[in-house]
């Protein structure tokens, strides 16, 4: 989540540098990423807010579309509340809580 409009602008022309303003949340693992794949995150994602989220695309939430992302995300995450998956996806409804306060976009980058 980039933390200013400077570092949105950074991003989106790719000057992105250590001094760049972001909050980035990592999904840590390739058994993670399947996980969440299975689970049907990306696909829940994508449905509510007609975007293209995959491992070979990368996507902007623009604030209005945050909350949608967010009521899927807080689906899945009340039956999977422990270990590895409930922990990235609360991590995930917690940033997409804090961007829709400030009225920042969300970059889901492959």
């Amino acid at each position: 989540m980039p933390l200013s409009e400077s570092a949105r602008k950074q991003i989106l022309t790719g000057a992105v540098d250590d001094a760049t303003e972001v909050f980035l949340l990592s999904i840590g693992s390739e058994s993670l990423f399947v996980r969440l794949w299975d689970l049907g995150l990306f696909r829940r994602i994508n449905l509510a807010c007609g975007t293209l989220i995959d491992d070979y695309e990368s996507e902007w939430l623009e604030p209005e579309q945050i909350p949608l992302a967010a009521r899927e995300v807080n689906k899945i995450l009340q039956n999977h509340l422990n270990g590895e998956v409930g922990i990235f996806l609360q991590e995930l409804s917690e940033l997409m809580e804090r961007a829709a306060g400030s009225q920042l976009p969300l970059l889901f980058e492959c």
